[in-house]
């Protein structure tokens, strides 16, 4: 934790332990689900998940449509992304690697539930990226599609596979998008 406090981001880290810790992941689950259904983008005014990047919807789809498994990887909880990434992005909560919070089994009266805690278990942005890849997937990818330098070290692992490969970085801040979003 102490190598992402000290790029700046200590602010979101207890944001992050604020919001998704202190409730069972079923909890945390229906308190996402339902922040999902009305929070919407200031800009544009529409919920967050019809704020989804057309070409990469249709990127995800054509994959899947020549037998390729694909996944998110992201730098956002994953916990929080799960629950609406198959009917978004047609990706199933079991192939959403992103930043994971320590949880705790518990039995409350004869019935079990998993904890959220406020620990982050690891971080999956940066360097974290490969090393979560490598944990959960199991191999190097053979195509990586990034949006931001936390994508860098991601990209560059599919690039260090030895068959061949495609890694693109979508950086979305060009000044044109910018002026047409104030």
């Amino acid at each position: 934790m102490k190598a992402v406090a000290a790029s700046g981001d200590e602010g979101m880290i207890k944001l992050f332990l604020a919001t998704h810790t202190g409730m069972t992941e079923e909890q945390f689950e229906e308190t996402a689900s339902a922040w999902l259904a009305t929070a919407e983008q200031p800009r544009s005014h529409r919920l967050y998940t019809q704020c989804v990047y057309q070409p990469m919807l249709k990127l995800l789809a054509y994959l899947r449509a020549n037998r390729f498994k694909t996944y998110i990887v992201s730098g956002g909880g994953q916990d929080f992304m799960r629950p609406f990434t198959q009917k978004v992005y047609g990706v199933p909560p079991e192939q959403v690697v992103g930043t994971q919070f320590k949880s705790q089994y518990m039995l409350k009266v004869d019935s079990p539930s998993i904890e959220l805690l406020p620990r982050i278990l690891s971080i999956d942005d940066g360097p974290g990226k490969p090393e979560k890849i490598q944990r959960f997937i199991g191999k190097k990818p053979i195509a990586a599609f990034g949006n931001s330098d936390g994508d860098f070290q991601m990209l560059k692992w599919t690039g260090s596979n030895t068959r061949p490969n495609l890694e693109l970085l979508v950086h979305h801040t060009d000044a044109v998008r910018a002026a047409l979003q104030t």
